[in-house]
């Protein structure tokens, strides 16, 4: 019966641990069986591992084999104790004497093993066997254990270098999903190293860098600053933290980049020794950080633009409804109009307009969040925009023709009709804006909805002087706006978006300065069946 070593979970639990098992040969162990062949003058030896129910060769010499049950090999033997197991005659020895190693091929007489003791327990032994009965002497076991001692630290070698291995590996996936990256400046030698991660993020190549280009990786305006920080360090043992800007080659946005730079300092040698860096691409967190604050300023706004639409709208109204009572009165008497007086009251309807359309901003704009695009009713596009150019005819104020072009037969849209009005209204009203001469008689502004790969799509085009290059990113930005004072409140096309994308829809832009610009809207279908609806 085969024995087992009084530890042998913990031992098995090592054993696999140490990621031995049935890996390829390697040359280190190949030479140590080949020494203990030589040097104890036997024909045949093994490095072997006791797995739970095998005997597995990692190394062998004098004998082609893989592998044995676990129940025929000698080895299982030595691995419950820490001396060397000696067999001088394995056919007249009771442990042995029935085994089929024994009885049939290698014809094992001699054997003499040693076992790779660990702190958790022996993992194998390294061998020697002969088809013929023997011994070793003294120095020769004390040989035989020394080989073992080293077949075991190269083990642990390779343990911990298997083990470093994936640590590193860990560290890069780390480095990616946290946008880090570190290198190390030596400065007896002036080598730098750079991790992979930290040489993308800083746009440098694999080949040798020095410090200085290392600095030069940054903009121009920040790479003084940068580099009298790096003197300082080297030259005091001043750490420091910087922020700085890369701008890559390749057309990329400016990244920000957060750097963490320590001193090393060798003991036993004079002054810094070199330099520790971590580099954090802080852009994205930046970011978020400006649209957190942005998000709180318009939640408080939110609420105090809503108040605001209260007080104004009661006191509006009254305005409004004695202008009309006042313009019916003096239109029905007797006396004709002076033309002056007809001007100032088409003057102050036109404020009335202006002031009621900024309230009505403000009340969209504070209640936008509390929509729940997932819940919404259907839409007929048609209708919405039909009643959004009625709309936009009965304003005063006319710059562009608007031309409707709607395919028959839409199914509806995920979203709600009232709120798409306002949406297409704001974009027609936008369009027409944009218009440097509202008298020209070319201005136009075409209107389409269309169906596309189960979206739906609309787009408002005009044939203005389109979207300035440095305007542009900031077109959707609340209260942005180009118009003159009291002519926008810069709400129309945050008010747009917010509503669109709460819908779940998309809304995009495309410009040409000089030829126009084009808004295009992708709205999902109301009546999709798909469990995984089409993404605009």
């Amino acid at each position: 019966m085969t024995p087992n070593p009084k530890n042998e979970e913990e031992r098995l639990i090592a054993l696999h641990r140490a990621r031995i098992l049935d890996t390829p040969p390697e040359e280190y162990f190949d030479s140590i069986v080949a020494l203990a062949s030589s040097m104890l003058d036997q024909p045949i030896a093994l490095l072997s591992f006791v797995d739970s129910e095998r005997q597995w060769i990692k190394a062998s010499h004098g004998l082609d084999i893989k592998e044995t049950p676990r129940e025929h090999a000698f080895c299982a033997h030595t691995i419950c104790d820490d001396d060397v197991l000696l067999v001088e005659d394995a056919s007249t020895d009771a442990r042995f004497r029935e085994n089929p190693l024994v009885t049939g091929p290698p014809h094992i007489r001699f054997y003499a093993g040693a076992p790779l003791k660990t702190a958790h327990g022996n993992l194998g032994s390294l061998c020697v066997i002969s088809e013929t009965p023997g011994t070793l002497r003294e120095n020769q076991l004390e040989t035989l254990s020394k080989l073992a001692l080293l077949a075991v630290q190269l083990i642990e070698k390779r343990s911990r270098s298997a083990l470093a291995r994936r640590r590193l590996e860990m560290v890069d996936v780390l480095e990616k999903l946290g946008n880090l990256g570190y290198g190390q400046y030596d400065h007896l030698t002036q080598e730098v190293f750079l991790s992979d991660n930290a040489r993308e993020l800083l746009g440098l190549g694999a080949e040798d860098i020095k410090l200085e280009r290392t600095v030069e990786a940054y903009d121009r305006a920040d790479r003084e600053v940068i580099s009298a920080k790096l003197q300082r360090a080297l030259e005091h043992g001043e750490p420091f933290d910087a922020v700085a800007r890369v701008t890559p080659d390749d057309g990329s946005p400016t990244r920000l980049i957060h750097i963490i730079v320590r001193p090393e300092q060798i003991p036993g040698i004079d002054g810094i020794t070199g330099l520790f860096g971590i580099i954090h691409d802080i852009t994205q967190r930046q970011h978020a950080q400006k649209r957190f604050m942005l998000a709180e300023k318009m939640a408080a706004l939110g609420t105090m633009s809503a108040a605001i639409a209260h007080e104004i709208n009661n006191p509006l109204s009254f305005i409004d409804v004695n202008l009309q009572s006042l313009r019916y009165t003096l239109s029905s008497e007797e006396t004709e109009l002076h033309p002056d007086a007809t001007e100032a009251l088409d003057y102050i309807e036109e404020g009335i307009e202006r002031i009621v359309s900024l309230v009505n901003d403000l009340h969209i704009y504070a209640h936008s969040s509390e929509l729940d695009g997932q819940n919404t009713p259907r839409a007929d596009l048609q209708r919405a925009l039909g009643m959004a150019a009625r709309l936009k005819r009965r304003q005063r104020a006319h710059r562009a023709a608007l031309e409707l072009s709607i395919e028959d037969d839409l199914p509806p849209a995920r979203a709600d009709e009232n709120q798409l009005v306002q949406v297409f209204l704001n974009l027609f009203i936008n369009a027409e804006q944009a218009f440097e001469d509202p008298e020209a008689e070319t201005n136009l502004v075409r209107v389409s909805a269309s169906r596309e790969d189960e979206l739906l799509l609309i787009e408002v085009s005009d044939n203005g002087p389109g979207i300035p290059a440095d305007v542009l990113p900031y077109i959707f930005n609340p209260f942005f706006t180009t118009k003159k004072r009291g002519e926008g409140s810069g709400l129309g096309l945050s008010i747009c978006r917010e509503l669109i994308e709460q819908f779940g829809g998309k809304i995009s832009v495309e410009t040409r300065e000089g030829e126009g610009t084009t808004f295009s809207i992708k709205l999902l279908e109301a009546d999709l069946d798909s469990a995984e609806p089409k993404t605009p």
